[in-house]
């Protein structure tokens, strides 16, 4: 546990100085010329401070089931579990781009909810059209895929069924990250912090029991569950949309 711990320190300290090379290189600007204006912080004091504990509230949930599996399970299985959450991660990658790049126009269309409202239907039906092709891509090619890469059946069969589980929660916050925008357009980092505070508590409540009768598809379906459950309090954006 202790190495799979700092190989993961390792990896997210590299993954973060790439993407902060990256950041400076596309904004165009010499680090060294950036300046520190306090007026403006202070500014922005209260928005850091939610969005900070917003995403530390985040960070936590998606490892407690890690924490929780590596301690109730055999680290076979804990290997499994990993394998399986590893590639769960990375489909959302296919979405979370497309939400960063959407976030600037939906900010910008603040004061015409009209407006907002249409671009947030064609981001459901984008983030649809991704998740419908990943799935059948996932149905026909997955197992072939997951043989390919783990170079055994037997993992495969182990792996595959707590992955489809894990994939349906990820569908499922894939498309909460449209009433996301909407409370981060709306500065609303109360609602934010009280759907992350609500799914690290019942993360913490609801895997260990799930995984004491289940396995690792317990714990699965415990993430299927904390994202069902953010998915539906996300909604009030969507009915706005329809009482329109």
């Amino acid at each position: 546990m202790a190495t799979y711990l700092l190989w993961h320190v390792a990896i997210a300290s590299a993954e973060t100085l790439v993407r902060a090379f990256s950041a400076w290189h596309t904004l165009a600007v010499k680090r060294r010329a950036s300046r520190w204006n306090s007026s403006q912080l202070r500014s922005l004091s209260k928005v850091f401070a939610g969005m900070s504990a917003a995403t530390l509230l985040g960070a936590l949930t998606v490892q407690v089931d890690k924490l929780i599996v590596s301690k109730m399970v055999l680290i076979e299985q804990f290997g499994y579990h990993m394998i399986a959450t590893t590639v769960a991660a990375g489909a959302l990658q296919l979405i979370y781009p497309l939400v960063q790049a959407a976030l600037p126009s939906a900010i910008a269309l603040k004061d015409d909810p009209a407006a907002l409202r249409r671009f947030s239907l064609k981001l459901v039906q984008l983030i649809g059209a991704i998740t419908v092709g990943s799935a059948l891509a996932f149905a026909l090619l997955g197992e072939w895929l997951l043989v390919l890469w783990l170079k055994d059946l037997a993992v495969v069969q182990v792996v595959r069924p707590v992955l489809t589980v894990l994939l349906i929660g990820s569908v499922f916050n894939a498309f909460y990250n449209v009433g996301y925008i909407h409370w981060l357009v709306h500065q609303r980092l109360g609602r934010i912090l009280q759907v992350n505070l609500l799914a690290l508590v019942l993360s913490a409540l609801v895997i260990p029991p799930l995984v004491g009768s289940y396995g690792i598809i317990g714990a699965a379906a415990g993430w299927v569950t904390i994202n069902l459950i953010g998915f539906s309090l996300s909604l009030g954006w969507y009915k706005q949309v329809s009482d329109a």
